[in-house]
């Protein structure tokens, strides 16, 4: 990348250490006259500094001596920012310490907690900062020259909601030009490979995008991959996200020889697309450490390569020329511009700013990265003198047709972020590039290093974070974000310019440190820690940066970090000027006792390390705010004096499954705002008084299953947006009366134990109604131990009316309800609930009718343990008047042992009505009477019947079923004399069938044989099985001819493969699993040259027939790739 002129950036730092001096803490000290005098001073220089800061900046980038000047402030406004937080730090400890009633205590006159003792160390600092302030300026003789007011100043206007891009501006003829080259330029190669080369910020990866998810593609290829590769190319890791989107998952113990393997096996079967994006890699040797995946990969199969190299392209292209993306078209790029500058204003109402507009937009290059950017800065502004000002800097500083030329125009809508968001931004250049920021976490470290400014709000600071967040994202400085099930931003990432302009904004101040780094600049205040290319990092260069202020393992868990914890012990002494320290997967066992030297600290991640207990010095840290054990198995408690720890806002102990209690000092932590607890397994139960935590937002119990009451009043918890399960109890307090109140919770809710709720009046309480951000609902009247019985009259009359008062808000999407003990379900499940996605009913043993209505938007319903009904019919539809269940795509029956029949069409409106357009999955399972009438819905792809009626076989079940793509017949006493099997023949588009667990199969159907389309033939546990194809005609065709996959296991009977297996020219892998009575392979098998793979596993006879080199039937499979035999031991 070209060098580009950065000026040094001084304005956010002394606008927080402003902000800061001018707290009221100074009163609670105590100060004497002349600290207080000297303090005001202070915050009076660093104010007129302030004025002159942003004229100062600007010159900085071509005067070398202002420059240097400005770095002296910035270090020294750093060191005021350290001073003041002591002051800080020293308020806190006073004010727990009067709270607990501890100042009477004797203390060592020395110590650092005698009250003259610090005041006479601080009133020194703070002389020595003030001294070194007015010498700063006294060097700048130009000092009082540049001092200017604020009054002309810009002021930005509130920004509006967050806007999303509506389509892909202009890049019509390149999608068509690429999807062309993929789809019908197959060449007669087995893997074609195109380049699309282009300026960083131009829109490759974008182009890639909108390629990768069209339809035609998705149609085209049966796989689809998606790699993003940055700037150091790991085969490893390519091969790991590669492993992750063919099978779901990658396995720690993984080598690369066994991904190698697994992928080149897959990539021979499925014609894929994979996109390699943003590839750096020069080097042709790496390169070719790939190519051996692709050599035999499915004719057809095709690689979009994204990178800015030319080199690039060279090495890994194979066709020529590379796809060449251009800057867009000026027309495309003002309707970019426009639609970020002008939002839903008229452009047509602004004459003045659209002609302004258009130089600006003229000035982009065609860069769809700087238009955006742009439009989003000017979207700020309202009067033409500030759209003017902006042009003007544009004539000012010119634009390069170069990657610089893209930073000039970052760095402009850099320039005009307010002090706040600057600083805020910059931070982020901590981590590495591509790197994906944790949303919630980002705003906690910017909480740590005291960038957001809660004076003079009522917010609090999480709530601040997030909008700092938004004006970033709406101004571009962010990207690809994905949100949580709430629809808040969860994740998101930053485009590798926006990264590099953050680097070259803070300079040496940030690192981020790799295996390679051999040393550290002197000035580094912000440092990562990154080893996820598995080299070792030698930790004692750091000990040089004595200026740290946030310390972050990053991407820890790949590689190996030598001496973590030694490393921490002498941190503690070294790094005092911490705020925020993370250790996340960094391997760590303990945390030394002198973490409490560390008095800045206001955030500590330790999680998934290796700790057990955590050192009681850490409660002497006041000052910290967030707390992060998340996945520390091995940790068995927190410590008691937790509760001196006043502004801890959130507390991570998720997955901390050996925690049984919960210290009782946690209830005084009146700042706590999170206590996930999630997966705390063991947890018993949580202290009484945890309704002392008024300020409480989110208490995540979510899978704490040894939970067997909450505490009493936690209804008086009324900000409480988090609550995912409630257990409903008899006594005062915790009846289910306390959830009236909670009317900000959100997401999921659970209520366990309704069987406790003995008035249904008491359920009306609970006004679930009025909670319209619930997405999830689960109501359970689940018996503890010892408390089933039948219930009586009056039980099931009370948990009627409980069910019909437990009305949720219409804007709910799933619903589960688990052992109802009633017999007719709430008249509020008829009318159908308009968002509803999901709804599972389990174990209504009393419920004979199901009255649901159309449920417009259902796509999943489960029904399990509905021992007393007997019919699916008209009032399971509803009177809606159209389609039932319009949307329904996945239809489950489990355990209905006297349901008979389920009449697919209703005619409650005297007409038939087609029900299940869209349902595409149907599981059938333990309902021995059921039939279908007329027949299975036609548009089911994916069906699965279960120890159920031999009925649903049939050839009326089945003969619409002509999309039917995976069959499954599982425990099924169905003969192969059956007539039920003759419905196969319909099945005309299945690939794919499951047989198991038939006994009284004793030979193929022939319905199953000449299927065209069948791939995969998995057989299991069918004892009496044979395959010995006795009464096959012989003039009729070879079966399977479509064949891939054949899956034999546990056929007791089986002898011998049938001499058609021979004919299975397209078998590309055979499994012969346990069938002890198998003596021989047929000579037919030599033939298969389709065939890759065989498994034998316990096979007596086999194993010794098919030894290598020597077995009798060797012969038969030697020209197999892989081949692997064994038997049980």
């Amino acid at each position: 990348m070209a060098p580009i002129a950065i000026a040094v950036v001084v304005s956010p730092v002394v606008s927080v250490v402003v902000n800061k001096l001018a707290s009221v803490l100074w009163e609670e000290l105590g100060l004497a006259r002349s600290v207080y005098t000297d303090i005001k001073k202070l915050q009076s220089r660093l104010s007129t500094i302030q004025k002159v800061l942003d004229d100062a900046e600007k010159k900085s980038i071509t005067n070398k001596p202002l420059h240097d000047w400005l770095q002296k402030l910035k270090d020294a406004a750093f060191d005021a920012d350290d001073v003041v937080d002591e002051f800080q730090i020293e308020a806190l400890r006073r004010r727990i310490e009067r709270h607990d009633r501890m100042t009477g205590k004797v203390r060592d006159f020395f110590s650092s907690n005698n009250p003259i003792a610090f005041q006479c160390d601080m009133a020194g600092k703070i002389r020595e900062i003030g001294k070194r302030f007015d010498e700063i300026v006294k060097e700048n003789k130009d000092f009082g020259s540049m001092v200017k007011s604020d009054s002309d100043r810009p002021v930005n206007r509130e920004t509006k909601s967050l806007a999303v891009d509506s389509e892909i501006y202009g890049r019509e003829d390149e999608k068509n030009e690429v999807i062309q080259i993929l789809v019908d330029e197959d060449n007669g190669q087995n893997i074609s490979i195109l380049p699309i080369v282009g300026l960083g910020g131009i829109g490759k990866t974008t182009l890639a995008q909108i390629v990768y998810h069209n339809d035609r593609i998705e149609k085209h290829f049966e796989l689809r991959m998606w790699v993003c590769v940055g700037e150091k190319f790991d085969e490893e890791v390519i091969l790991q996200k590669m492993m992750v989107q063919v099978q779901g998952e990658t396995k720690d113990s993984s080598t690369l020889e066994t991904m190698s393997s697994f992928l080149e096996k897959e990539l021979r079967t499925k014609r894929f697309l994979l996109v390699l994006d943003d590839l750096w890699n020069e080097d042709e040797l790496e390169w070719e450490k790939l190519k051996p995946l692709f050599v035999h990969a499915k004719l057809g199969s095709k690689i979009i390569v994204t990178t800015r190299s030319q080199r690039v392209a060279s090495i890994t292209g194979t066709i020529v020329p590379p796809y060449r993306l251009q800057g867009l078209q000026i027309d495309h790029c003002w309707t970019l511009f426009k639609q970020r500058a002008f939002r839903f204003e008229r452009e047509e109402d602004n004459p003045e700013l659209v002609d302004i507009g258009w130089e600006i937009m003229k000035k982009c290059g065609g860069l769809p990265l700087a238009v955006k950017a742009l439009g989003s800065l000017m979207n700020s502004y309202t009067e033409l003198q500030e759209w003017s000002a902006v042009c003007k800097d544009f004539e000012v500083g010119g634009l390069p047709m170069g990657e610089a030329g893209i930073l000039h125009v970052l760095k402009l809508s850099y320039d005009h972020l307010p002090c706040h968001l600057k600083w805020c931004f910059t931070y982020c250049s901590v981590y590495p590039k591509d790197h994906k920021f944790e949303i919630p976490r980002l705003i906690q470290l910017w909480m740590a290093e005291g960038l957001i400014d809660t004076s003079g709000t009522s917010q609090n600071a999480e709530d601040i974070g997030k909008q700092y967040f938004n004006h970033l994202l709406s101004r571009s400085f962010f990207q690809d974000v994905q949100m949580d099930e709430y629809n808040d931003p969860r994740t998101c990432k930053m485009h590798d310019l926006v990264h590099d302009l953050a680097c070259s904004i803070t300079k040496d101040e940030t690192l981020v440190m790799e295996g390679d780094t051999k040393s550290i600049s002197h000035g580094c205040r912000y440092l990562s820690i990154t080893n996820a290319h598995g080299s070792s990092i030698d930790l004692k260069t750091i000990y040089e940066a004595k200026k740290l202020r946030s310390l972050i393992f990053s991407e820890a868990r790949h590689g190996h970090i030598v001496d973590v914890d030694e490393f921490i012990f002498n941190a503690t002494k070294t790094f005092t000027r911490l705020r925020a320290l993370g250790l996340s997967y960094s391997g760590m066992q303990k945390l030394s006792d002198r973490i409490s030297r560390l008095k800045h600290l206001r955030f500590i991640d330790l999680s998934y390390t290796q700790i057990v207990t955590l050192p009681i010095s850490i409660t002497t840290l006041y000052n910290l705010q967030s707390l992060n054990l998340k996945g520390c198995a091995l940790l068995k408690e927190l410590p008691e004096g937790i509760g001196n720890l006043r502004n801890l806002r959130y507390i991570d102990i998720s997955w901390c499954t050996k925690i049984t209690m919960l210290p009782t000092s946690i209830i005084r932590l009146s700042s706590l705002q999170t206590l996930n607890l999630e997966g705390c397994r063991m947890l018993e139960e949580l202290p009484e008084d945890i309704s002392n935590l008024r300020n409480l937002r989110h208490l995540d119990t979510t899978e704490c299953d040894n939970l067997a009451c909450i505490p009493r009043g936690l209804g008086r918890l009324s900000n409480l947006e988090t609550l995912p399960m409630f257990i409903v109890a008899r006594e005062n307090g915790r009846t289910i009366a306390e959830l009236g109140q909670l009317n900000s919770i959100r997401g999921r809710l659970k209520i366990k134990d309704l069987h406790h709720v003995k008035d249904p009046d008491e359920a009306m309480q609970a006004n679930l109604r009025a909670k319209t951000r619930l997405n999830y609902l689960r109501l359970e009247w689940n018996k503890g131990p010892g408390e089933e019985h039948e219930p009586s009259s009056t039980e099931v009359e009370v948990a009627e009316g409980v069910f019909e008062r437990l009305q949720p808000h219409h804007n709910l999407k799933e619903l589960e309800i688990h052992s109802y003990i009633g017999t007719r379900l709430p008249n509020w499940m008829s009318p159908s609930f308009p968002n509803l996605v999901k709804l599972e009913m389990w174990d209504f043993k009393r419920c004979e009718h199901l009255p649901l209505g159309p449920w417009p938007s259902l796509k999943s319903l489960r029904l399990y343990s509905m021992h007393a009904m007997r019919r699916i019919g008209e009032e399971f539809y509803g009177d809606g008047g159209g389609i039932a269940f319009p949307s329904l795509e996945d239809l489950t029956l489990v355990d209905m042992p006297s349901l008979e029949k389920w009449h697919i069409e209703s005619t409650m409106t005297g007409r038939k009505m087609a029900s299940f357009p869209c349902l595409t999955n149907l599981l059938i399972q333990s309902c021995p009477k059921l039939a279908v009438q007329p027949c299975i819905p036609c548009s089911v792809e994916t069906l699965r019947i279960r120890s159920s009626s031999e009925m649903l076989l049939s050839a009326g079940s089945l003969a619409g079923l002509s999309k039917l793509k995976y069959l499954e017949i599982v425990s099924c006493g169905i003969s192969s004399s059956s007539g039920w099997w003759d419905g196969l023949q319909y099945l005309i588009a299945l690939e794919r069938i499951k047989i198991w667990n038939c006994g009284e199969l004793t030979c193929l159907p022939e319905g199953i044989t000449y299927l065209p389309l069948l791939e995969i033939l998995d057989l299991k546990a069918n004892k009496n099985l044979s395959l010995d194809g006795e009464g096959r005609k012989q003039q009729q065709p070879t079966p399977f001819t479509a064949l891939h996959y054949l899956i034999i296991d546990e056929a007791d009977m089986l002898t011998a493969l049938p001499e058609w297996v021979g004919g299975l020219t397209s078998l590309y892998s055979l499994r012969i699993l346990d069938i002890p009575n198998l003596a021989m392979l047929p000579d037919s098998l030599q033939h298969l040259t389709a065939l890759e793979e065989l498994w034998i596993s316990n096979c007596p006879q086999l194993v010794r027939r098919c030894e290598r080199e020597k077995g009798e039937d060797w012969h038969k499979i030697a020209h197999i790739p892989s081949i692997n035999i064994w038997s049980r031991i």
